[in-house]
């Protein structure tokens, strides 16, 4: 799949190879549920947490410090119904 480009500031024509790729195929993420902060560090789950009360309004505890081992409730729930999340971390 070859085709020629005109010439570009007095370099004369040149055949340009290009490939036909599909699409990355992205992990479905859904903005209405709640993420899995577990394996997170303390400062990209709170940072998280951050922006999603920028949207929803949530309060966050979080317990500990290092990596998030747990969280209440649980990932996947709709934010809608979630008032309050709890991060136990390391």
């Amino acid at each position: 799949i070859a085709k020629r480009v005109l010439p570009l500031r007095g370099f004369g024509s040149v055949t340009v190879n290009a490939m036909k790729a599909k699409p990355l195929q992205y992990k479905t993420f859904k903005e209405d549920v709640l993420p899995d902060f577990i394996g997170q560090t303390d400062t990209t789950a709170l940072r998280k947490l951050i922006n999603l009360q920028h949207k929803y309004p949530i309060q966050y505890i979080m317990k500990g410090k290092g990596k998030v081992v747990a969280q209440d409730p649980k990932p996947g729930v709709p934010l809608k119904k979630v008032t309050t999340i709890t991060l136990v971390l390391e």
